[in-house]
């Protein structure tokens, strides 16, 4: 695995876990490297929002979701802005 992937793995496990501000930190050295990585910016879209960020959270969510065609990110993208409006 590529560090920036072991990063996100560890992102994702700080985000299951409910840990929010650590996987703001690890999913932001992700998208800092890789600002083509939709998979990070959803996982920080979403972690800004348990963090009741919710202006970061959207502009993130909405990005992520206009960015792909990838049907999980998009419906991923949509629980998260239906709950910020």
């Amino acid at each position: 695995l590529a560090l920036a992937d072991l990063w996100s793995d560890l992102g994702c496990l700080y985000f299951e876990s409910g840990q929010y501000d650590k996987a703001v930190e690890r999913f932001s050295e992700v998208f800092k490297n890789n600002p083509d990585n939709l998979q990070a910016k959803l996982y920080l879209g979403m972690s800004h929002f348990e963090l009741g960020d919710n202006p970061k959270a959207k502009q993130l969510l909405q990005e992520a979701r206009s960015g792909t065609q990838d049907v999980m990110i998009q419906n991923a993208a949509d629980v998260y802005l239906d709950k910020l409006k």
